[in-house]
């Protein structure tokens, strides 16, 4: 029996098993991409960004840490500063299926009116936003002083930007208490912007937080915690 056959024969024993190996390694690999959820934590720190373009030159924010350990982004808006938006851009814009994060405020704008031009003030407010190429798609969420959760309206329609403002707290206002906030991104954008894309939405861009008193003269105070985006 030749050398060249035994080695034949060998390999038809053993090919079966190789095979049933790597088909064994390939479905667990598969089964633990599934098990394993892309979870995007936004965390205080330098890669919140003043965004220049909607910002005065002088940030109110600050990132500092609970007696606990918590840490967390804390806005002091002082009359008459110039208003800053703080924005947290993705590196990588991907689709997610769900947006947290938590929020207080300390101290509410008075007299505000998100709806009125010189009072449209927010003790608080988080921007989620979407990138379909050059335009942009973004929800704000707010704190509302005047409007009851779930109150939303269209405040920018054009070809580039659409933006859909979005009640989550509103009165009565309650202060230096911690609200934990949770949305499904999907229906969220349906709902607002279906209309334009009926597939699922386009990646998120970034994430962006204000707190404000410019229009009403007013001192505002809110911290922003727990920034999540995962699947």
């Amino acid at each position: 029996m030749s050398r060249l056959y035994l080695q034949k024969l060998k390999l038809l024993i053993w090919l079966p098993a190789l095979l049933g190996l790597a088909q064994i390694i390939l479905i667990a690999d598969i089964h633990a991409e599934q098990k394993t959820p892309s979870i995007l934590k936004l965390a205080p720190g330098p890669a919140w960004q003043v965004v220049g373009i909607f910002s005065g030159s002088n940030t109110y924010y600050t990132f500092t840490k609970s007696k606990q350990g918590e840490a967390f982004i804390h806005a002091h808006y002082r009359p008459p500063q110039q208003t800053v938006t703080l924005g947290y851009r993705l590196k990588n814009p991907k689709p997610y299926r769900y947006f947290s994060w938590r929020w207080r405020v300390g101290q509410f704008p008075i007299n505000a009116d998100e709806k009125i031009e010189g009072h449209m003030d927010n003790a608080a407010a988080v921007y989620l936003t979407f990138a379909s190429g050059l335009r942009r798609y973004v929800i704000k969420y707010i704190w509302s002083t005047k409007y009851p959760p779930g109150a939303n309206w269209r405040t920018t329609s054009g070809i580039l930007k659409k933006m859909q403002v979005v009640v989550r707290q509103g009165p009565p206002t309650v202060t230096d208490s911690w609200h934990h906030e949770s949305i499904v991104i999907t229906n969220e954008f349906h709902r607002y912007f279906g209309g334009d894309i009926k597939d699922k939405p386009p990646p998120i861009a970034g994430v962006g937080i204000l707190s404000d008193g410019d229009g009403t003269r007013s001192e505002v105070k809110a911290d922003y915690s727990d920034f999540l985006l995962y699947d």
